[in-house]
């Protein structure tokens, strides 16, 4: 997420899960080290289709 030209992600998103084991996406500022956002997947996607992003490109996945 919000890539700058090549060098690392500003902005990692964490997948998590909340006290009743539903699914949280954390939105982490890496550079101040701060939580900037929680939202659940479903208003991940609706955010990415309100401006126009293609909702695959949210995640990348890490084993």
């Amino acid at each position: 997420m919000a890539l700058d030209e090549g060098r690392r992600a500003h902005l990692a998103a964490r997948f998590e899960q909340d006290a009743d084991g539903m699914p949280l996406v954390r939105i982490i500022d890496r550079d101040r080290g701060e939580t900037v956002a929680v939202l659940t997947p479903e208003e991940l996607r609706v955010l990415a289709e309100q401006t126009g992003l293609p909702s695959g490109l949210l995640f990348q996945g890490r084993s």
